[in-house]
């Protein structure tokens, strides 16, 4: 495992100042960063990078490093992300600090938000399509996969200390594929082109004047449309805001394709989403036994503005 002082010691070759016995170097852990460990690095008294070292398993969770190193190179160049500045093949990456705040995840948005925002999913949209095909159906399938081998696995088998553990991690295993079966995937309304699959609250750096976009492991081919729901969930639109953010991405969509097949659509996204965090959570805390993941897991599943099966509970 890469660890923070590894990163800072490659990093200095590129900012040699950062030797200088005069100057002192402060890594910040950053609140923010749920699957990675994130720290703001500064010194000489100046906020200058923000690090990322890389906290989950790749394959487990579907995410390639290489992928997602060359659609992240394409988001700096269109000026959708800040400027990376160091990279290596473990996936840990220091991009350009900029002043832009995320997100609350209760956050609340005026017209002229979302209008920004559906500006910056088009032109994320616009980028080239490079990287696997990605449905949330699949990937909900294979987190799923993921829990049920851990479950059968010896730890959980062979060991009576981790029965009762077994059996709570069995019945929210059991629950998530239930509500999971009740999804079925809409039909392609829209043409498949590269999607961040992740902008929540806080994957977007946001003020009045700049716009940014971060955390790209799970970019690649798909629906936009599972984007915009995406957005729509997370960032707590009502009815009026998701018409207003599907007009603000493109005005002719409903010239196209029936207003009622979109909404069907989004809701079915909608609800996708909604059921990938909280598979994603539990397979996290299985593979890490944090009790940050479980807790924050079953804090989704009990929310009513969260889990979309809530009343099914």
């Amino acid at each position: 495992m890469t660890t923070l002082s590894d990163c800072l010691t490659e990093i200095a070759v590129i900012f040699p100042e950062m030797t200088d016995p005069d100057t002192k170097v402060e890594a910040i852990p950053l609140t923010d960063g749920f699957s990675n460990r994130v720290y703001l690095i500064c010194w000489r008294g100046v906020s200058r990078l923000v690090l990322r070292i890389p906290g989950t398993e790749e394959t487990i969770f579907y995410i390639d490093r290489a992928v997602e190193r060359i659609i992240l190179r394409h988001a700096v160049s269109a000026g959708l992300s800040p400027d990376v500045v160091w990279y290596n093949a473990s996936g840990c990456m220091a991009s350009r600090f900029v002043p832009q705040p995320s997100l609350a995840w209760t956050v609340r948005h005026n017209d002229n938000a979302i209008r920004r925002i559906a500006s910056i999913l088009k032109q994320v949209h616009a980028l080239p399509a490079k990287g696997r095909y990605y449905s949330v159906f699949e990937v909900i399938q294979q987190y799923l996969n993921s829990i049920a081998n851990r479950l059968s696995g010896a730890r959980f088998i062979n060991d009576e200390a981790h029965l009762e553990s077994r059996l709570t991690l069995q019945k929210e295993y059991d629950y998530l594929v239930l509500i999971f079966h009740q999804l079925r995937a809409p039909e392609q309304l829209l043409p498949r082109v590269l999607c961040h699959n992740d902008i929540n609250p806080k994957n977007l750096l946001m003020d009045d004047a700049d716009l940014w976009v971060i955390d790209w492991e799970y970019a690649g081919i798909g629906d936009p449309l599972f984007d915009l729901a995406v957005v729509a969930r997370s960032h707590n639109l009502d009815t009026d805001q998701q018409k207003h953010l599907l007009y603000a991405y493109d005005e002719s969509l409903f010239d196209r394709v029936s207003q009622k097949r979109i909404k069907e659509a989004m809701q079915i996204y909608m609800c996708a989403y909604g059921v990938r965090e909280m598979v994603w959570m539990l397979l996290k805390y299985m593979t890490t036994s944090d009790q940050t993941f479980w807790m924050a897991y079953q804090d989704f599943k009990c929310s009513a503005r969260l889990n979309p099966f809530y009343d099914s509970l």
